[in-house]
């Protein structure tokens, strides 16, 4: 089981965890608008960069463990997509790219240091 501490998790609707605060990436009125899932992602954001910058990160072997690309339809690009000449796939992953791109533009504006796309 992984320690309590070492683990990153949705917790409330306050935009930090022990020892972070991820201002600098969401405001507080944007965090709350995003699910759960969003919010998770900008903690393992939150935790990537502390990391790169040497800040007592504690959990580094994990972060470096993360995979650097996902080859998954949401990841395709429209040639790769369209090549699948399935339409209920091609509209699936259309609708959650808008979505997450939606999400992101809330983000990006609400933050001196957004995560990039």
């Amino acid at each position: 089981s992984v320690p309590e501490e070492l683990s990153v998790r949705v917790v409330g609707d306050t935009p930090s965890y022990p020892g972070k605060s991820i201002s600098s990436i969401v405001s507080k009125d944007a965090w709350k608008r995003l699910p759960w899932y969003g919010q998770l992602a900008l903690l393992i954001i939150a935790e990537q960069r502390s990391c790169a910058k040497g800040e007592g990160c504690s959990r580094e072997d994990w972060v470096l463990a993360l995979p650097k690309s996902l080859p998954t339809p949401l990841h395709w690009s429209d040639d790769q997509l369209m090549a699948s000449s399935y339409q209920g796939l091609i509209n699936s992953v259309r609708a959650q790219k808008s979505k997450w791109r939606a999400m992101h533009a809330g983000i990006k504006s609400s933050a001196p240091e957004p995560p990039s796309e």
